[in-house]
């Protein structure tokens, strides 16, 4: 939505629609955070059942997990859009960049040099990869309370240093949207449902609440326009309820348990279909819009799922044999 539909104001005022429906696609680049948020959930779950299972962690096997999970993928598509720029003029994504990614550094390559390439949004598994470097350490030495008092200086963190970004410098969303420490709260409030806990079944009008209550945070935050650190911070919270809104949730379709499965392949391809869908087509205007959507989001999809099957699933296979706990029902 966010990558495909306007955002301007004017787009829907020209063409007799409401003024507020601009802030919808705008507020789908806060799914990045709700991905933070339920990552960090979900690792500490893990981390805290494996030491309250064997009353240790094994870091060691947890990188390794990690690296099983996340690098095949991620490192053929860096290297792949790094090829992609000597084909295609359009895609820009210099050595220096490349080298930023490689090294798990590339919110910071994001930051200071705009990437025009189809590998832009993977910014997001640098910090992503930072927090699994540091967050196993944290909680094996750590008790649940240590951790929750951890958790209140990260977002105190996240909340200074937002602050001191958008009163300090000329341009600031750069710097809160990617750097690290700007989405310290949304990690933060992740771990904390893991470390109080939260029950499964709660009921449906309940999960409704959430969700609502989620929706229409990062919608009002969307109508601030400015990512800054009131943004940040209602766009954290907001993710917060999202997921646990989610959380217990019994799917039945396996079509939306398979789209789960493949949804780190649906991030990873989505921009290069797009910008190619929209170099063949000749304008992304009415039927040419559904046309160039439909195909870039199928394409998308397909791809994905042929990822999983041959380039990932390989290693998710050798990823079990580190397994503590389980990571998926069964």
């Amino acid at each position: 939505m966010h990558h495909t539909l306007p955002k301007d104001y004017d787009f829907y005022v020209s063409h007799h629609l409401p003024r507020f429906l601009a802030n919808i696609p705008y507020a789908g680049a806060f799914g990045v955070d709700l991905f933070f948020c339920l990552s960090s959930y979900l690792i500490t779950e893990l981390l805290l059942r494996e030491k309250d299972k064997t009353g240790h962690l094994n870091v060691k096997a947890f990188y390794v997990r990690r690296m099983l999970r996340i690098w095949p993928l991620y490192f053929s598509f860096v290297l792949f859009a790094y090829g992609l720029t000597f084909i295609v003029p359009t895609e820009r994504f210099s050595m220096a960049q490349l080298f930023m990614f490689l090294f798990l550094m590339g919110n910071w390559a994001e930051l200071f040099g705009g990437i025009e390439s189809c590998v832009a949004p993977l910014w997001s598994v640098s910090i992503e990869a930072q927090f699994y470097l540091l967050w196993p350490l944290v909680v094996r030495k750590a008790s649940r309370k240590q951790i929750m008092q951890i958790c209140f200086g990260m977002i105190g963190v996240a909340l200074v240093w937002r602050s001191f970004i958008q009163t300090h410098l000329n341009a600031p969303h750069l710097m809160i949207w990617n750097g690290t420490f700007s989405h310290l709260d949304t990690i933060s409030y992740g771990i904390l449902v893991s470390v109080i806990g939260v029950t499964d079944k709660i009921p449906g009008w309940k999960r409704i609440g959430f969700a609502l209550a989620g929706v229409t945070a990062w919608v009002f935050a969307a109508s601030l326009r400015e990512r800054g650190d009131a943004m940040m911070a209602l766009v954290a919270l907001g993710s917060v309820a999202i997921l646990r809104a989610g959380i217990g949730l019994d799917l039945k379709q396996r079509y939306l348990v398979r789209l789960g499965m493949v949804s780190y392949g649906l991030y990873v391809y989505h921009e290069f279909f797009l910008n190619r869908f929209n170099q063949i087509l000749p304008n992304t205007h009415g039927w040419g819009f559904i046309t160039w959507w439909v195909l870039s989001l199928g394409s998308t999809m397909l791809v994905a799922l042929v990822s999983y099957r041959f380039l990932e699933s390989p290693f998710l296979k050798l990823k079990e044999k580190f397994a503590v706990v389980k990571s998926r029902p069964v």
